[in-house]
């Protein structure tokens, strides 16, 4: 389940960082750095992709192991790529207003959209409906200048390596410190893309998308390590400053949800869930935010069932009786109380519509073949 979790972070960070794109100032003789950042976009949404059809059994996982090891092995390339052109040029990102503020909402609310769940965190792989798939050409031979390997592969860590010597001399640089946390994040150094994207955040007060790569670093670092991880104050200033523009404008539903996202992916489920009730209040026939808001509710109570999380529940029951995440809460309410028929009532017709991947399908059937056993030893006695 953690692992799912991590993937909703990821593709939710690829989602944001693509659509985010328009908000960064060009000029007219940038167009090498952004085909560069239009190559980064594309293959950052096949990386997404590719981890969508491997969740859900579409793809071979021999194929796509290999296939997301290239992927990702082109976008070190390519961030080396972008880290080299920008060296002598000066960037400045103005911080969003206006139409690009809207912008900020509709790219946060992607967040939310697949904020509920099936079970704990996730109900629909959502990320199908807003990442494009396609296949790309073969990637060029890198060009020379890279560090290379013997083999003739480029030299992945001797190029993260070079941007954090280079960032050691220029500790300054917030987008190269940003850069230096997604690539980081790529080799899997969760810790250390941590600390990157705190440091960028420090330096870069109002790029927002920081939030995302922060979140999904801490989180991989957490459940890895078992462990709580202190939200960076620059991050927790981020997130104030995104807070207090939500407040102002509080007509807008969409900010609300964006909050309940961010906030979902920081572990602040408390603040989660005052803005889901606040998207409710506005709009009491949003399906998907009443299921992200009655997960919610799960998890902080930690698999508890209680009256809070019980009318959670039934709001979505109203919304749509044939929900999934209805069907699962009441089969696990069963399963607590031991209602071996009502377990199975709930439970099989549910197994039924899930793919033999499904992170918590075995945990199902074996619910279900317990039930059995008690109703046979029930009938025996």
């Amino acid at each position: 389940m953690s692992a799912v979790m991590v993937a909703g972070l990821l593709v939710a960070a690829l989602a944001v960082m693509v659509a985010i794109r328009p908000l960064s100032r060009t000029t007219r003789n940038d167009e090498a750095l952004l085909s560069l950042r239009e190559r980064r976009n594309t293959l950052e949404q096949q990386i997404a992709a590719t981890q969508g059809d491997r969740q859900r059994g579409d793809i071979d996982p021999m194929f796509a192991a290999d296939e997301q090891a290239r992927l990702e092995l082109e976008l070190l390339e390519v961030l080396e790529k972008i880290e080299s052109a920008t060296d002598n040029a000066s960037q400045q990102v103005d911080p969003p207003q206006g139409g690009a503020w809207a912008r900020l909402l509709v790219l946060f609310l992607l967040l939310s959209v697949g904020g509920g769940g099936l079970y704990y965190y996730n109900q629909q792989q959502w990320w199908q409906a807003h990442l494009d798939g396609t296949i790309v050409s073969p990637v060029a031979a890198p060009e020379t200048g890279l560090p290379m390997l013997a083999d003739g592969q480029p030299d992945i860590g001797a190029m993260v390596n070079r941007l954090a010597s280079r960032l050691q001399e220029n500790p300054d640089d917030g987008a190269g410190w940003k850069r230096l946390g997604r690539s980081y994040w790529v080799m899997k150094r969760y810790q250390e893309s941590t600390d990157a994207y705190a440091k960028a955040a420090a330096l870069l007060p109002d790029d927002f998308t920081l939030i995302q790569g922060y979140a999904m670093s801490r989180m991989s670092v957490m459940i890895a390590e078992q462990k709580s991880v202190e939200l960076a104050p620059a991050i927790a200033d981020l997130v104030a400053k995104l807070r207090m523009r939500v407040d102002a404008n509080p007509e807008e539903v969409e900010g609300y949800q964006a909050m309940a996202s961010v906030y979902v992916m920081l572990s602040q489920r408390e603040a989660a869930a005052q803005m889901y009730e606040q998207v409710l209040e506005r709009n009491p026939d949003n399906l998907s935010i009443a299921v992200s808001a009655a997960s919610n509710q799960f998890i902080l109570a930690e698999g508890e069932i209680n009256e809070t999380v019980s009318s959670a529940y039934e709001r979505v029951a109203k919304l749509d009786p044939a929900n999934r995440s209805v069907i699962w809460f009441r089969g696990y309410d069963a399963y607590k109380k031991q209602s071996w028929q009502q377990v199975l009532d709930y439970w099989e017709p549910l197994l039924l519509q899930l793919p033999e991947t499904a992170d918590d399908r075995q945990r199902i059937q074996e619910a279900v073949e317990e039930a059995r056993q008690q109703l046979l030893a029930s009938a025996s006695d």
